[in-house]
């Protein structure tokens, strides 16, 4: 019941951030995104989709160089949101240093971002 109030009093929003695993990876399947925006808004976040839980002696590894096309992607299917970490140098925060997109990066990627989300 509390999902569906919220549903209906549009409190509620689905986050994509990778469904299974699979070669030691979350997965992030596109088509989810358009399932879930059937019930409600979609925030897709670019971030931990990409970690590799584990990969790392016991820590989340990660793959960031593919934030960049995962975003674009989720853009192109006119999600609702993004979410995403960033940090001025990932390899020195204390969590996550794996999939953190770097903050000198973050102009350049928003401006691809922006052209696409104007595009679709």
């Amino acid at each position: 019941d509390k999902c569906s109030d919220a549903i209906n009093e549009n409190r509620l929003f689905l986050c994509e951030r990778g469904t299974m695993f699979g070669y030691g990876n979350l997965i992030v399947d596109m088509k989810n995104i358009e399932i879930m925006k059937n019930f409600a808004p979609v925030i897709y976040d670019g971030t931990h989709s990409l970690q590799m839980p584990s990969a790392a002696n016991g820590i989340s590894g990660g793959a960031r160089e593919f934030i960049p096309a995962l975003l674009k992607s989720a853009v192109a299917l006119r999600i609702d949101g993004i979410f995403m970490e960033v940090h001025p140098n990932p390899e020195k925060s204390p969590s996550d240093s794996n999939t953190i997109f770097e903050l000198d990066k973050v102009e350049n990627l928003w401006k691809d971002i922006i052209k696409i989300n104007d595009l679709v």
